[in-house]
C-alpha cells in the first residue's frame, strides 16, 4: 500500500470515527449536502460517504449522472 493510499484510508477511518462520536447530534447538521462532513465530491456514483444520508436529509445519495473520471481508480 502506497503512502497516498494509506492517507486516503486514514481519511475515511477518521470520518467513521467522527460519525460514531457525533451519533446524529443536531448541532453538527449542515444546511446542504456540500457543507456536510460526509459529502464526498470524488465518489463516482454517489455523493455521500454512506449509502443513505446519515442525517436523513437527502433521499437519494446516488448521482443521476456518474462522474466522468473516478479519482480512486
Amino acid at each position: 500500500m502506497s503512502i497516498k493510499d494509506n492517507g486516503e484510508f486514514r481519511h475515511f477511518e477518521r470520518m467513521l470515527q467522527r460519525a460514531e462520536k457525533d451519533n446524529g447530534k443536531s448541532s453538527s447538521r449542515s444546511a446542504s449536502c456540500q457543507q456536510c462532513i460526509f459529502y464526498q465530491p470524488n465518489f463516482k456514483y454517489r455523493k455521500c460517504f454512506f449509502a443513505e444520508c446519515y442525517y436523513k436529509k437527502d433521499v437519494d445519495v446516488f448521482r443521476k449522472k456518474p462522474l466522468s473520471k473516478d479519482r480512486f481508480s
